[in-house]
């Protein structure tokens, strides 16, 4: 029986990773000190600095989880207007936002002129995920008007989507889709990442998503045509090495077929995660591998950054205890199929 500890923490880290990091729940604490000894929540920061190393506005999904999980140790407004400020104001953490809200998606060919900026598919996903973190967190605090305006802007995914094709498509800014498309393509994503690994990572919507991809019937058989060979993922395939693939097994929840997600994450944490000196089969980015494994063997996943929504696998053990920072524990007990 595994007992965890979670802590949280307070210090501003000198070094932080928070795209790795907001498909996790974390503490929103040391994002802030960032905000207000910097002027932005952080993106990549590294010896206390920014590098813009990867797209999205990721600290608004670890400050709008770590509320959503419990975590009240910050100054609860504060977060709201730093993170509302960084998502409707011109600054080097969105360097495209003022296009995506003009255009309502972000031209391929678009100039940008600013902080690291690619991949146009990729980061609209991403600011959308972000967006969604923060509407959600504003729900709770009561201010609906906020909520109102982010969850919608947070559906702008849509006019990426190319329903002929199934997948997010990069655009031109006369809106003509960027020709050559397959797949594997990508032309659009970060990441070394095809348009097949990115288009399921729509966390905040997946309902809509598999409506729009026909089904759930359709969208099973794209799952499986994801999950087929994870030790060897091709450019069509869910690379569970990667951030943006890690919630893909947890989507079969939201089709009708949880077993497949049960197998398809047992298969990863057998496939993929060993107990031996043998390395890791990817770049753990501070704990987000570790995280995942972590959640996966207790049983359940947070699929939708921003908000406390566990989506249920199988639990490898029979008893584990949590214990919380307030030293109180969680009991979580796998129940046994009857005879």
């Amino acid at each position: 029986m595994p007992t965890i500890p979670v802590g949280t923490s307070t210090a501003r880290r000198s070094s932080s990773r928070p795209w790795s990091h907001h498909r996790k729940p974390a503490t929103g604490t040391s994002a802030l000190n960032d905000y207000d000894q910097s002027g932005r929540l952080p993106k990549w920061s590294l010896a206390n600095g920014e590098s813009y190393v990867m797209v999205g506005d990721p600290a608004d999904g670890i400050i709008a989880g770590a509320y959503a999980f419990g975590a009240r140790d910050f100054d609860k407004k504060h977060a709201l207007d730093a993170m509302v400020a960084e998502a409707t104001q011109p600054n080097q953490i969105r360097p495209a936002q003022s296009t995506l809200d003009s255009k309502g998606y972000i031209p391929y060919d678009g100039q940008y002129a600013c902080c690291n900026f690619y991949g146009p598919v990729s980061t609209q996903q991403e600011y959308d995920i972000a967006d969604y973190a923060i509407a959600s967190y504003a729900k709770s605090l009561g201010d609906t008007a906020t909520y109102q305006k982010l969850a919608t802007r947070s559906q702008n995914w849509q006019n990426v989507f190319n329903v002929g094709s199934g997948y997010l498509q990069a655009r031109y800014g006369d809106g003509q889709l960027v020709p050559g498309f397959s797949p594997g393509t990508g032309s659009g994503f970060v990441e070394g990442t095809s348009a097949a690994q990115y288009t399921p990572m729509v966390n905040h919507n997946l309902k809509a998503l598999i409506e729009a991809h026909g089904g759930n019937d359709s969208y099973n058989k794209y799952l499986d045509s994801l999950l087929t060979n994870l030790s060897n993922p091709s450019a069509t395939s869910a690379d569970l090495s990667n951030e943006p693939s890690i919630e893909i097994p947890w989507e079969y929840a939201y089709t009708g077929a949880p077993w497949k997600t049960q197998a398809a994450v047992r298969a990863a944490q057998q496939e993929l995660y060993f107990d031996a000196p043998v390395g890791s089969f990817g770049n753990d980015d501070l704990g987000a591998m570790s995280s995942w494994y972590v959640w996966s063997e207790l049983g359940f996943y947070p699929e939708t950054p921003g908000t406390s929504t566990l989506v249920l696998g199988s639990p490898v053990f029979q008893k584990a205890v949590i214990t919380l920072a307030n030293n109180k524990k969680s009991h979580h007990h796998r129940a046994e199929r009857g005879g």
